[in-house]
């Protein structure tokens, strides 16, 4: 049975598109082929990023921003864009601005394998990039962050400063957990997870949240939040299967292990075809409660796409973004 406020973003999406103008599309051949790099790991806290040959992937995490209207994001011709990032400049070539994709660990391939996806830009001022020592003996890439004009699938640069620093990072799971420590405190032995992830993961994924670990004071402690049924009776079962640290308290009406799968296979599958696509763009995604695909930019194009798909449980997160609309 199909979602019905689902179905009325997905139709309201098809209706915005269908009123709005098709710029040109940016030059989406320099967006090499990569592989998909999304993988939901349900009994991980944090977000983890791990390079291995040529593939990256972005594992479970917590959703802790809030919402995102996603027609705000959409780049038009004559938008303002902005974006911090690498600018890489290669004999006889467009200057690239490359946009923060994961890449592979090990090297090789020259300063362009670091710059798998990018766009190309004019009026940069190369003297003025940040640079590091080496970067700039070895001709590396500098940095910068950009403002300037979207048309024809090139930014024009019409300011150019230090790049932004990123925002320090909330982190995925508190130190402390949502429980008091027990009498006595929290005991030093963390204990074998296995039969309890067995629990919670393979036989009652209905009924709990993904697992995660709290150090208040150096110890570990995991929590385990109850989705469906009572937290008492909960803990009473999860002791049989665990004697370390357990914090269980009750989260009713969150997305479970049960959910965050179904959601993979159906929104994350449509996703990662579109990123087995390079033209569309999309470097890396995060599938949790909901599933968050990182692009180079928000074209109408790719708007089109993911509304097929629908945004109940879908974020896009460009890296592009725009910051004047066009008249």
């Amino acid at each position: 049975m199909n979602d019905p406020i689902d179905d009325l973003l997905t139709d309201a999406g098809r209706q915005w598109r269908a009123a709005q103008p098709d710029p040109p599309e940016p030059d989406t051949a320099r967006w090499t082929q990569h592989n998909r790099r999304w993988l939901p790991v349900l009994a991980a806290a944090a977000a983890t990023l791990i390079a291995a040959g040529s593939v990256v992937l972005l594992v479970n995490r917590p959703d802790n921003a809030g919402p995102v209207v996603a027609d705000a994001l959409v780049v038009h011709d004559g938008d303002i864009v902005e974006a911090s990032g690498t600018v890489l400049s290669l004999p006889g070539e467009p200057v690239r601005f490359c946009a923060p994709a994961p890449v592979a660990l090990g090297g090789g391939g020259g300063p362009e394998a670091g710059c798998p996806f990018y766009v190309p830009v004019t009026g940069v001022d190369l003297d003025a990039l940040t640079y590091t020592p080496l970067a700039r003996k070895a001709k590396l890439p500098g940095s910068a962050h950009l403002v300037g004009v979207w048309r024809a699938g090139t930014l024009t640069v019409t300011e150019q400063g230090p790049s932004t620093p990123e925002t320090p990072a909330v982190p995925m799971t508190p130190d402390e957990p949502p429980c008091p420590a027990p009498a006595g405190g929290w005991k030093a032995d963390p204990g074998d997870r296995t039969e309890l992830y067995n629990y919670v993961d393979e036989q009652h994924p209905d009924q709990f949240r993904p697992l995660w670990v709290a150090h208040p004071g150096g110890a570990e402690v995991l929590v385990v939040e109850v989705v469906t049924g009572n937290a008492a009776q909960a803990r009473r079962e999860l002791e049989k299967h665990y004697t370390g640290n357990l914090c269980v308290v009750a989260t009713p009406g969150r997305p479970s292990i049960a959910d965050q799968r179904k959601l993979t296979e159906t929104v994350g599958e449509a996703v990662g075809d579109l990123m087995e696509d390079h033209t569309n763009g999309i470097y890396a995604a995060a599938t949790g409660d909901t599933v968050r695909p990182e692009l180079v930019i928000l074209t109408p194009q790719l708007y089109a796409k993911f509304a097929d798909i629908g945004f109940t449980s879908l974020v896009p997160e460009p890296w592009l973004r725009p910051i004047r609309k066009s008249p």
